[in-house]
């Protein structure tokens, strides 16, 4: 897609997400683990939640995000177990193939 546009554009999901709740909940659903959490009540805290203004990409290039932050994540682990798959299967067969 070519444009006339040089300003910076977000690109990202306009869900609120925060971190500590809504992004680890996501990621141990996609992941299918439960993580155990720890905060630190000492640490500086941060914002409580991200989210990405996409209004100038919607009237410039009439684009939207086309796939939620959850079904991202989801796509996105699944794509990272097949890798690790291949990968571990690849490796398996080159000591076979070394052994013989």
């Amino acid at each position: 897609m070519h444009s006339g546009i040089t300003d910076p554009i977000n690109l990202g999901s306009d869900e609120l997400v925060t971190i500590g709740g809504g992004l680890v909940d996501v990621i141990e659903a996609a992941v299918g683990v439960d993580l155990e959490r720890e905060y630190d009540p000492t640490k500086p805290q941060g914002v409580d939640g991200r989210s990405s203004d996409n209004t100038k990409i919607q009237q410039e290039l009439g684009w939207e995000p086309p796939t939620a932050l959850r079904d991202g994540m989801e796509v996105t682990a699944e794509w990272i177990e097949e890798q690790m798959r291949t990968y571990r299967e690849a490796e398996t067969t080159s000591r076979f193939a070394v052994a013989h």
